[in-house]
This record gives C-alpha cells, structure tokens and sequence, in this order.
C-alpha cells in the first residue's frame, strides 16, 4: 500500500515523543501541540473529544475504538482509508494485565495507545519521511459514497466486512514493550514540556508566562487524566507573583531532572541505528 493521507505527525517526525525528533531536524512543537492534534483528529473524524487520545508523548491522536465501535464515518473523505478507522481485532481489544500479586486489570489507555503506535510502527502504516500513512482503501474498487454506505450499515460488503488494516504476525511483543516504555514515555515527555514551560516562566513578558502556567496544565497526565497543580491556574491570574514563579521553577526543575534517564533511554530506543523508529 501507497503512503499517501496525511494529517499528523509532520515529515520527519516520528509516532513518539515529537520533541525528540524536533532535536534531529523534525518540526519543532509546542507544549500544546497534543492538544492540536486532538482537535485535528476531532476534526477530520467527527469523534467528541472523550473518543480521541493524543498523550503527551504522542506525536499524532488516536481515535478511542472498540470492537463494538469499529468503524467510524470521518468528515474528511481524505482519511477514509487511515488504518486508525481499520483497526483490526488485535487493536480493538484490550489485553486483561496480570500485576505480579497476581490481581489483574484492563489495559490503560497510555498502554494502549502506545500498542496502537508500536503497531504502527512495525507494520508500515506510517512513513515518516513523508509524514504519511497508509490507504487501507487504495487496492479495493470501492468509491468513497459506497464505503460510506456501509459504515452505516445501508449496503452489505462482504469484502469491506473483512477489511482491516494490516498487522505483524506477534500478537504479544507491543503490549510487551508498551508496559516497558509508557512510564519512561510519561517521565522524559514531562520533562521535556518542564522544560519549555520554564522558558516561558522566565520570560519578562507576562503574557508569555500566562500561557505558560496554562500549557503546564498538560503536565503529569495519566490515562487522559490530568492533575493539574493549583499554582498553574494562580500564576495564570496573577504572572507577575515572583514568589509564584519560583515555585513553578522548582518543580519543573524536578520534572526535568526526574525524567532525565527516561529521556535518554527513549533517545536510545528511537533514534538510534536499529531502534524502534530508525
């Protein structure tokens, strides 16, 4: 298949921690970049926002899919074909996660998510150099007003029944690695945007340290959930508080210091010759 629909990342920017690819010669982003891609994807597909993930350290959204919402009918005629709205069964699914007391739980969405993109990864769908992805529709003589019909169950396509989007054949080594990297994904993607909100901190224009204290918001999310410090909506109202502002600092210092092991380990994980996203 042909990459050719493109919406997120960037060329050059690969499916993790953007910021990262930033530093080797891919688009540079903002703090708030996750939250333009949620709105992108929102957008294209005409999910609501609770049915879109993008986390931090994700460099594209996600739609939020199961297997009794598989498909979705996008606005955009351009992404029919994007194998996030051909998700196979693999993906659609979450894997049940045994914890070593031996309880278990549902896997997350950080877990999944990165399962979704590791997927990604080893099967294609993205091209980064180009910024594009796979047409999942490219070799199957269906126009785009049949495709439709069949998504909202108008028309039966035995062949469209079938259709998903194309997988390596280890059904366990993503929810594998996912489990190893999310936390260091979550630790060096918020030190990373500790690190941007603290030039802005530093910025004698208050303004600019307003919407500082207000991307820091996105810092520390879990599973889509944020816990945002007290002190972001404060120095928000009031950005001239100095004593506010060192504050901040402070623990945006230990985010930065925190996550720096992670950031290296992800470095060597991504980028380097043989890594994940080579």
């Amino acid at each position: 298949m042909e990459h050719t629909i493109a919406l997120d990342p960037s060329p050059g920017v690969g499916l993790f921690m953007p910021d990262l690819w930033a530093a080797v010669g891919g688009q540079d982003t903002e703090v708030l970049g996750n939250a333009q891609c949620h709105q992108r994807l929102m957008a294209a597909t005409g999910l609501p926002a609770r049915a879109v993930a993008c986390p931090l350290w994700a460099s594209c959204a996600v739609p939020v899919l199961s297997p009794e919402y598989a498909r979705v009918v996008p606005v955009d005629n351009h992404i029919l074909g994007h194998p996030f709205l051909w998700m196979p069964k693999r993906l659609l699914n979450r894997f049940e996660l045994i914890s070593p007391d031996g309880t278990s739980q549902t896997e997350g969405r950080d877990v999944w998510v990165a399962r979704v993109l590791l997927e990604a990864i080893a099967a294609g769908w993205y091209q980064r150099a180009t910024g594009r992805w796979i047409d999942v529709l490219a070799d199957i003589d269906r126009d785009a007003g049949h495709v439709r019909s069949w998504m909202v169950g108008a028309v039966q396509d035995p062949v469209l029944d079938e259709l998903e989007a194309p997988l390596s054949p280890d059904p366990q080594w993503a929810i594998e690695a996912a489990q190893g990297l999310v936390g260091h994904l979550r630790a060096a993607s918020d030190a990373l945007a500790a690190a941007k909100v603290a030039a802005a901190l530093r910025d004698k224009n208050l303004e600019t340290v307003r919407a500082g204290a207000l991307a820091a918001g996105v810092i520390g999310a879990v599973d889509g959930q944020g816990k945002p410090s007290a002190v972001w909506e404060q120095l928000a109202i009031t950005p001239s508080d100095a004593g506010l502002i060192a504050q901040a600092l402070a623990h945006l210092d230990q985010l930065r210091e925190a996550g720096s092991d992670s950031l290296d380990e992800l470095t060597e994980v991504f980028l380097s010759p043989g890594g994940i996203d080579a």
